[in-house]
């Protein structure tokens, strides 16, 4: 029980950092063409920074692999960043730039460090733990994009992308809770 309780805490940071990574993708476009970014330029921004995150989630997997570290920690420093990076798509103009860079590259690049935490703490049942804590992930993915453009049509992107930036703190403040939860479990 105490096991499945740290798993579901875990499972809910991952959620809440899937609907701020999913947000991204569903609406970075729209919302920079809002803002009077060239629909073409809008999409390879995007395209920028999801190679950004790419690039994130390969060098952390070979850091982690190199040097000792909790992941959930580094999760939530990452998630904290992508809070950052919501913050400057909210403020817009230039910013917006350096924003979706941060927000997608730091912001998204966490997934494979949450896998391998989840995956060190239970080795033995690494299969069933994963199959918990995937299922954050696969709930934040489904519900995020309709979550931000539901609060988009009510407060603008501008809104929508500052609620964003809270979730990713509250998430980043959940991973660390996970981090201390998943420390307590022996196996």
């Amino acid at each position: 029980a105490r096991a499945l309780r740290a798993l579901l805490l875990v499972a809910t940071a991952g959620c809440g950092g899937a609907m701020v990574g999913n947000a991204f993708g569903a609406f970075l476009v729209t919302s920079a063409v809002a803002e009077g970014v060239h629909p073409g330029s809008a999409g390879l921004l995007l395209a920028v920074g999801s190679s950004a995150g790419l690039a994130m989630r390969i060098a952390l997997g070979w850091l982690a692999d190199q040097r000792p570290f909790h992941p959930l920690g580094a999760m939530a420093a990452l998630l904290a960043l992508g809070a950052v990076g919501c913050g400057l798509i909210a403020a817009g103009s230039a910013a917006l730039v350096v924003g979706a860079l941060l927000g997608i590259g730091a912001g998204w690049g966490w997934p494979g460090l949450y896998n391998l935490a989840v995956v060190r703490t239970f080795p033995s049942a690494a299969a069933a733990a994963t199959g918990v804590s995937q299922t954050g992930i696969y709930v934040g993915a489904a519900i995020g994009p309709t979550a931000f453009g539901a609060l988009a049509d009510l407060v603008g992107f501008t809104g929508g992308w500052f609620a964003t930036a809270l979730l990713a703190l509250v998430s980043a403040g959940i991973a660390l809770a996970g981090r201390r939860a998943l420390s307590r479990q022996q196996w």
